[in-house]
């Protein structure tokens, strides 16, 4: 073969931008067009390319007339894409030689195979070997070559002259897979990553592994049945693409071990899945938890129990009434414990599901999940679940129970790296779950000097809030006695704390003090924007209220008329028994519940268990037993049992044991106090009240 001419033309055109194509196999025949072909790549200043067929011929030409018309080719250097005959050793001749120059990449993996090779062995080698001839047949059909197949796992490595013919093919194989006949059982699913780069070879190895590597790392990053791709290659592709495929941008991510963020796009399809999770990136890897707005304030000591909770259980709740501050809580919470959880931490509000069987749905769509063909929502969920490091938290669980508890328990069977952090009025009730209660924010005492005052959780969050509406609002000598008591008559609750923080404009912590002992009405102005709720105190107590049964709401208002709380056996006395609705036997268990409701708090005194009601509550029951119109009858049935009490403690006042009995009478004076000014009211006085004055006397002198 005579090339002079070729040369002279070459070197006349010297400086000038070109391309020159050569058709295989005429470089390894010719000694002197591949001296020519190695002194032009040593220049390095222009792009040659070897083609084998006429189509390949057309994408290429393709490819680099895209390359002239985004005014990139002035910037060129040196392009080589080679299949060179094979050098193989004996029985290795028909394998692919690795390609050089600038090629697509294209890696395939097919999704959760480990688990069907387990479950259906002989039907997974029979669709995998479908597999194998589809994909191939495909690539061949772009104008592609194999490099490896199942060469890692059971994917493909392959590699293309032409991103556009790449790009194609990876969207013909996922619309073949999709319509193929698999056999029972079995759905493969296979994730494609796309990246265009300078393959550089020397002998028979990569000298850069970096477009491999990005080309990986993109595919690692995609679900099954999605292709990605990266910006080298879309720039090679926009607006070029036939067969009515598309790109969608998803944005810019940091993949695994790559030191930029990478641009990734989808390829999309009328016939192709269009919504797929969020894609597996560093960039993920901190969830959806929304930004807070307003400080933290306190809780170290209940951070530190649910921090440690996270990492012995793999189903912690939190749980306490309503408007003590669980949600914020657990995010703060959530948020610390973050880094160690490498799929990220994942927050899914219950709150506007009205129904249990909304509730997988709601976790799903978390993670942009949708039932399939063959498969369900929570069977599709727990795929996508199992095996990734994630804390998943579910926030407002108590209407939902049944519902929450039902895929709390599942995914805590399929997923041994998922935790779930859950927040409710009460747990969920599964094996294995860690409870931790939320207590009301600490506030000072009665005798509190203003320093110990300053320093108390309630009363941090109260000022703090204040300040944000009225911004020279500071705790001082002259208001820290007003503020500590209406900290205290709220009970703590971070809710009705910050209410009461948005009066502070409109008046003095003195003048709230004196409105909230009258009534809480001083708080029904909700905040714009929360959730219905939470924007008044009474919407926050009513809706633990509506979630009672109707036992458990009567108990509930007749354990207003106590003063102070009760024992179980003033509770069975006054509120059930004979004369009621409500067995005697059975007020234990109710009032059990409510206690797990967290509407009922249970504290030990002594030898005894009292029960009481955080007074928000206690005055939201008291309204309602009013609006039934029995406030009276069960006034009456308190101070009769508190008018039985007094005889029977002095009976028994020498008796063994009596210190129970006089620690009682301790603990009741404001049950004893609060029956007597009934009796008294109404023109009831029972003489039996004046002997408190005789038991205090005897008891002073034995």
């Amino acid at each position: 073969m005579e090339i002079s001419g070729l040369e002279d033309e070459y070197r006349l055109a010297a400086g000038m931008p070109m391309l020159l194509y050569v058709k295989r196999p005429a470089p390894n025949q010719e000694p002197g067009l591949a001296k020519m072909l190695d002194d032009i790549r040593a220049t390095g200043k222009t792009s040659y390319r070897e083609f084998t067929t006429a189509k390949e011929l057309e994408w290429l030409l393709a490819d680099d007339l895209a390359v002239l018309l985004s005014e990139s080719f002035a910037d060129a250097t040196i392009s080589t894409w080679a299949l060179r005959p094979s050098s193989a050793a004996p029985g290795e001749s028909g394998r692919t030689k690795l390609p050089s120059g600038t090629v697509t990449f294209l890696l395939t993996d097919i999704e959760g195979s480990t688990q069907l090779w387990e479950s259906e062995p002989e039907a997974m080698e029979v669709a995998l070997r479908r597999h194998d001839r589809l994909l191939a047949g495909v690539i061949e059909e772009y104008g592609g070559r194999v490099i490896t197949s199942r060469g890692e796992g059971d994917g493909f490595f392959a590699f293309f002259p032409s991103a556009v013919a790449a790009v194609e093919a990876a969207g013909v194989c996922q619309l073949r897979l999709g319509r193929e006949e698999w056999p029972t059982g079995i759905a493969l699913r296979v994730r494609t990553g796309l990246h265009t780069g300078e393959a550089r070879l020397r002998g028979r190895d990569y000298i850069d592994h970096s477009p491999i590597n990005r080309c990986a790392r993109v595919r690692a990053a995609a679900y099954g049945g999605q292709v990605l791709l990266t910006n080298a290659t879309r720039d090679l592709v926009a607006g070029r693409l036939g067969g009515g495929f598309g790109l969608k941008q998803l944005g810019e991510f940091r993949l695994r071990d790559l030191a930029e963020p990478q641009l990734i796009f989808q390829l999309t399809h009328a016939d192709l899945p269009a919504d797929f999770p969020p894609i597996r990136t560093l960039a993920g890897r901190g969830g959806n938890l929304p930004l807070q707005v307003t400080s933290f304030i306190g809780r170290a000591r209940e951070l530190e129990q649910i921090a440690a909770a996270l990492g012995e259980a793999r189903v912690v709740t939190l749980t306490g009434p309503g408007g003590v501050g669980k949600t914020r809580l657990a995010l703060q919470a959530a948020g610390q414990v973050s880094p160690r959880f490498g799929g990220g931490t994942w927050l899914c509000d219950l709150a506007p599901v009205r129904d249990v069987a909304g509730v997988e749905d709601a976790v799903a769509a978390v993670f942009s999940l949708a039932a399939r063909a063959g498969h369900t929502t929570r069977d599709v969920m727990v795929e996508f679940l199992r095996g990734k490091q994630l804390l998943l938290l579910l926030d407002n669980c108590e209407h939902l129970l049944d519902g929450a508890a039902a895929l709390a328990r599942t995914l805590q069977r399929s997923c041994e790296r998922l935790v779930i952090l859950a927040t409710s009025r009460e747990g969920l009730g599964i094996e294995g779950e860690r409870l931790v209660p939320v207590p009301t924010l600490g506030v000072p005492g009665a005798d509190a000097d203003l320093a110990a005052i300053t320093e108390a959780e309630a009363v941090r969050l109260f000022a703090e809030r204040a300040d944000a509406v009225k911004p020279d609002f500071a705790v001082t000598d002259q208001n820290a006695a007003q503020v500590a008591a209406v900290v205290r008559r709220l009970d703590g609750i971070a809710l009705a704390i910050e209410l009461a923080a948005a009066r502070v404009p409109a008046m003095t912590p003195a003048e709230l003090a004196r409105r909230l002992e009258r009534s809480f009405g001083v708080l029904a102005a909700g905040r714009r924007g929360a959730d219905p709720r939470h924007q008044t105190l009474r919407a926050t107590i009513d809706w633990s209220f509506q979630l009672l049964t109707e036992p458990e709401r009567r108990l509930l208002c007749r354990l207003a008329v106590f003063a102070g709380g009760c024992t179980l056996e003033a509770a069975e006395t006054v509120c059930g028994g004979d004369g009621t609705d409500l067995d005697t036997d059975i007020v234990f268990e109710l009032l059990a519940r409510l206690v797990a409701r967290s509407l009922v708090v249970a504290e030990e005194h002594g030898p005894e268990s009292r029960y009481r009601l955080l007074e928000t509550i206690r005055q939201f029951s008291e309204e309602r037993l009013g609006e039934a119109g029995e406030i009276e009858r069960w006034r009456a049935r308190h101070a009769d049992y508190y008018a039985s009490l007094l005889p029977r403690i002095r009976d028994q006042s020498h008796d063994p044991g009596a210190e129970v009995l006089w620690a009682r009478l301790s603990a009741d004076q404001d049950n004893l106090l609060a029956a007597w000014s009934w009796a008294i009211d109404i023109g009831k006085v029972d003489t039996a009240f004046f002997d408190a004055g005789r038991l205090r006397a005897q008891r002073g002198q034995d």
